[in-house]
């Protein structure tokens, strides 16, 4: 059986990323707003709407990516990892996308825009 892992995905930060010291390096923890649309079939109307991607990096990927501007387009490459934790009684969890690769999807913005 093939198991398979990967995202890749594209988003603007919502945020700064900050960059974290651990034990074993350094972590970057922020997240991405993902736009995508559908045409409502039975209205015909174009529906819009952003999902909020929270994003994880380590090592030398977290350094380049703290980098990066809240506002600032990219394309991530990574592998999607559950958390899961309880609160009041009640089992939460949520998805992160855990970054391989990550990169600009777009020059960087001239700051006298």
């Amino acid at each position: 059986m093939i198991k398979i892992n990967n995202i890749k995905i594209s988003g603007r930060l919502v945020e700064d990323p900050t960059l974290k010291d651990i034990p074993n390096g350094v972590v970057v923890n922020t997240r991405i707003a993902n736009d995508d649309s559908y045409v409502n079939r039975e209205t015909k109307e174009k529906i819009e709407r952003t999902h909020f991607v929270d994003i994880t990096a380590y090592g030398p990927q977290a350094k380049g990516l703290a980098k990066a501007k809240k506002g600032t387009l990219l394309y991530i490459d990574g592998k999607i990892r559950q958390e899961s934790w309880t609160k009041d009684d009640k089992k939460m969890s949520r998805l992160i996308v855990e970054v391989n690769e990550w990169q600009f999807a777009e020059p960087p913005r001239d700051k006298a825009e």
